[in-house]
């Protein structure tokens, strides 16, 4: 096995700016929770038609019922990204030249909003945030329309990576080297227009990244590089920073439970890609999921936080971690990938 150092580059400088897209499609279903029947699974059914289109079919998934929802047809180098009530879409241009469109499912209309990248909806699906060169800018529901409420300029290499649980505050990731000359950045909390910021990482050696708030909006958790990635936790005022790992591993992408108790994260402990789940008041506690996968993938809790749903190359798979068994769910007619 290669040394932990040469692996740790390659893992983090090849895996996660990919693993990072994919998780910037990624909804939270938040409008369903408490529905007596909680859909809590989405795949994306993959067909090639006619010309250079990708017809992107997308289910609700009900344990083993599949409901049919929306079907769009994408043309390759384009990622949709919907609000959390199905009312409407960001489609972001992933070619060198990006763009990102607002498609307005309600009306049928669709709202070029020119160069950007990086956008991402808040968990109510009434807000977003894009970023254009070296600003962002955070668009709102307005009546039948939208409007743009914010514009984010930060004075150093940064840039807005996720919303709080209640959508009034930003995660940033900022350069925290002053000179500009090397990027190494912290983890931020903000106001929607990028003021009033605290470092909550506060580590100016150790690139921080990948941060994931709570539900509860009690703790964030982020991955730190010192030297391999490790999970920390910290509060949003910034008074309390506690490490929650401790291997020669890489432990990546945490993604909390929905009772704020337990985080699946993703660790190459076993020697190759698996994924865990550790208790946050007893970190040494951890749960081995799968541990011989292929590659990285989604990671979507169940409403109950009692089973867990992970994508493994072109499989769908959901462990239930009360029993410790896992199932693979039928595959819809294409490449799936899971939305939480």
């Amino acid at each position: 096995m290669m040394g932990t150092g040469f692996y740790m580059r390659w893992l983090l400088l090849a895996a996660i700016p990919t693993l990072a897209a994919i998780f910037g499609v990624l909804i939270t279903i938040a409008s369903w929770i408490g529905q007596s029947r909680e859909p809590w699974i989405i795949s994306f059914g993959e067909s090639t038609t006619s010309g250079p289109v990708v017809e992107y079919i997308i289910w609700l998934r009900d344990h083993e019922r599949e409901i049919h929802v929306r079907r769009f047809a994408l043309r390759d180098g384009r990622m949709l990204t919907l609000s959390t009530d199905f009312s409407a879409a960001l489609m972001q241009h992933t070619s060198e030249v990006g763009a990102v469109d607002l498609i307005d499912l309600r009306h049928h209309r669709t709202v070029g909003l020119g160069p950007g990248s990086n956008a991402r909806w808040s968990p109510d699906g009434q807000r977003f945030f894009y970023t254009v060169g070296d600003e962002s800018r955070v668009i709102a529901r307005a009546g039948d329309g939208w409007r743009q409420i914010a514009t984010i300029r930060l004075e150093r290499d940064g840039y807005p990576v996720g919303w709080s649980p209640d959508g009034t505050r930003l995660l940033f990731q900022i350069d925290a080297d002053e000179s500009g000359v090397i990027f190494v950045p912290d983890i931020y909390v903000g106001s929607l227009d990028g003021r009033d910021r605290i470092n909550i990482s506060r580590s100016p050696e150790s690139t921080d990244q990948l941060p994931a708030w709570s539900p509860d909006g009690r703790w964030i958790a982020f991955v730190g590089n010192d030297p391999d990635s490790e999970l920390y936790l910290a509060d949003p005022r910034g008074r309390t920073l506690r490490r929650l790992t401790f291997n020669a591993a890489n432990d990546l992408f945490p993604q909390w439970s929905p009772d704020s108790r337990r985080i699946a994260f993703y660790s190459d402990r076993s020697g190759g890609p698996g994924l865990y789940v550790l208790d946050v008041d007893k970190p040494d506690d951890v749960i081995p999921v799968a541990t011989s996968m292929n590659t990285f993938g989604a990671i979507v809790w169940s409403p109950d936080a009692r089973q867990i749903a992970y994508q493994d190359g072109s499989h769908l798979w959901i462990a239930d971690l009360e029993t410790g068994r896992t199932r693979q769910l039928p595959n819809s007619g294409g490449l799936p990938m899971l939305l939480p």
